[in-house]
């Protein structure tokens, strides 16, 4: 009777913040995008000096994206690892990274819901929760990425040899 009302308690709990997390997501790439977008139309809010021009301002502007897109450039290259929009790409899906992620959490729910029907204590199923949520959508996405590139190459040299034929 305990694990039932603690499952019951849990479930609305964790759903409830994974959905609070895809709507920041959501909204925050909406703000982010906004704001690009209002510095490049040049509606910024760029304090105006009392002997700064319109040009002036512009130009400042200008300067300010210039800078602000050269650091986030930067950033990218610093990270090793592949976002989770580049390996959705490399697989071949057609979905967006918030819907992965949707459907990550469904699968942890689902796994660890599972997991528990079929005997396991509730902090296994937890456990296998986590597993199903994280690390096994993760490692197939890899799996499509990788399977696709190596068709990819397979092919790639076939290809490579009718072009060359056809060229000569």
């Amino acid at each position: 009777m305990n694990l039932s009302l603690i499952l019951i308690i849990t479930v609305p709990i964790i759903l409830g913040l994974i959905g609070m997390g895809v709507i920041y997501l959501i909204n925050h790439k909406n703000t982010r995008r906004e704001m690009v977008l209002n510095t490049i139309k040049g509606r910024s809010n760029v304090n105006f000096d009392s002997g700064m021009s319109k040009e002036e301002a512009k130009a400042r502007r200008r300067a300010d994206l210039a800078k602000k897109l050269k650091e986030q450039e930067k950033q990218e290259h610093k990270s090793n690892g592949e976002s989770y929009y580049d390996l959705i790409i490399q697989a071949g899906l057609v979905i967006s990274v918030p819907r992965f992620f949707m459907m990550s959490a469904i699968a942890g729910i689902l796994t660890g819901i599972a997991s528990y029907i079929f005997g396991l204590q509730i902090y296994l199923a937890l456990m296998m929760a986590i597993i199903g949520g994280l690390g096994i959508p993760r490692v197939t996405l890899r799996f499509l990425a990788a399977r696709r590139q190596k068709k990819f190459l397979k092919d790639f040299a076939d290809v490579l040899d009718t072009i060359v034929r056809m060229l000569k």
